[in-house]
């Protein structure tokens, strides 16, 4: 309560101010507190604009209604559709919404052994993948597929040094 009495005190505040160092450090805390306060603004304002969100379903718009598709007939999807590629598999499956639009992120493990190569893959799945979501369910909210490889399990690297009889050097991290 001392401070509070020290804080209101006229008196105080007139010592403070008194010469033109304490005067310009003043203006110069204020300067920097109203910066920080816009910058929160600001990036606040950025966050509701451009923030993206999990979500567990896409919805699509329908003229008698709309049709909500979870995230499990998304993924069943997938799983099919990475079928004839053998070199593939699914681990997690990740949807984001951007206002009305949906990302899909697809997880996988991808085995080194397959010569034909992930550049041609990503150009045929890709479209192949939209297709069949179109077709299937009418989801053409669904702007971008990003495919995150991760590096095989330790049993699959084993047996694919195995099968090729060569050691790595380098075995990761």
């Amino acid at each position: 309560m001392e401070i509070l009495k020290v804080l209101g005190d006229p008196q105080w505040w007139r010592a403070l101010m008194g010469s033109e160092f304490n005067q310009g450090f003043m203006a110069a805390l204020v300067l920097i507190l109203a910066l920080m306060l816009v910058l929160l603004i600001l990036r606040g304002i950025l966050f509701l604009i451009f923030r993206t969100r999990r979500c567990s379903t896409i919805v699509v718009k329908r003229q008698d209604g709309n049709t909500v598709v979870a995230r499990d007939v998304v993924a069943s999807v997938v799983n099919q559709e990475l079928i004839p590629y053998p070199a593939l598999s699914a681990e997690k499956i990740q949807l984001t919404r951007k206002g009305k639009e949906y990302q899909l992120t697809i997880y996988c493990r991808y085995l080194l052994s397959d010569q034909a190569g992930l550049p041609s893959f990503c150009d045929e799945f890709k479209p192949r993948l939209k297709e069949a979501l179109q077709k299937g369910f009418g989801i053409n909210t669904l702007t971008d597929i990003r495919l995150w490889i991760l590096a095989p399990d330790e049993d699959e690297q084993e047996s694919l040094s195995r099968e090729s009889g060569s050691k790595d050097a380098y075995t990761g991290l």
